[in-house]
């Protein structure tokens, strides 16, 4: 029988597994549509934070097109980085920019709760909304994945509320998905977390954004 709720004009009850078989699916531009967005004002915003920290190796998971990835390697030089998506385009475009890049850039091309990455292989790891299309039970496969892969410090840019009611009215009329990362990420044993919610002027001409995007900054706990 079929969920009547299915039926309203607002319900947007996307699966984990329909957002990425929909990226996998996706034919855009990923230069003009994706790259070009590298000089969007909260990629800034993740370079502040990348500079909190002390690192030499990092993992963008879902990195797109490279936008945040071309900007950490020119901000900071001569550190190992590394790129996963679930889109094979995608990463074959990363591929092709990143081409002649020292020290060269490594990219997978795999779901987000499964990379094809060694244990505790990158000091950092970052997201910027990729886990905003994860569903509410697959979310912690999906962080125990981070806590997997990940040795120091994780980077989040994604959808947070601590209202119960938004983070549904939110998943209702736009399918997307927001946590309340703060709580989310103590009860998996993270540490020294920083939360920082994003201005106006981190992200211009979205309402959505601004209501929901924050960053966070966390310590992987130790195993």
């Amino acid at each position: 029988m079929v969920n009547p709720l299915k039926k309203l004009f607002f319900w947007r009850n996307y699966t984990t597994k329909q957002h990425a078989n929909w990226w996998k699916r996706r034919k855009i531009d990923w230069n003009k549509d994706y790259f070009s967005t590298h000089t969007h004002s909260h990629r800034k915003v993740i370079l502040h934070f990348l500079g909190q920290i002390p690192w030499n190796n990092l993992l963008e998971v879902g990195c797109g097109g490279g936008a945040n990835l071309i900007n950490i390697a020119r901000y900071f030089p001569n550190k190992y980085l590394a790129g996963n998506d679930v889109s094979k385009e995608a990463i074959e475009f990363c591929k092709e920019v990143f081409a002649k890049h020292n020290p060269p850039v490594y990219f997978t091309n795999s779901p987000a709760d499964d990379m094809l990455i060694g244990d505790k292989n990158t000091e950092v790891l970052l997201s910027d909304m990729v886990y905003i299309y994860v569903s509410s039970k697959d979310i912690g496969r999906h962080i125990r994945e981070i806590k997997r892969v990940a040795r120091d410090y994780v980077v989040l840019c994604e959808f947070h509320s601590e209202s119960w009611w938004k983070r549904m009215r939110l998943k209702l009329f736009t399918g997307y998905n927001a946590y309340n990362w703060e709580k989310l990420l103590t009860k998996n044993d993270f540490q020294d977390i920083i939360k920082y919610k994003l201005t106006k002027e981190d992200w211009p001409n979205s309402k959505l954004q601004q209501e929901f995007a924050h960053i966070f900054l966390a310590k992987i706990p130790k195993r």
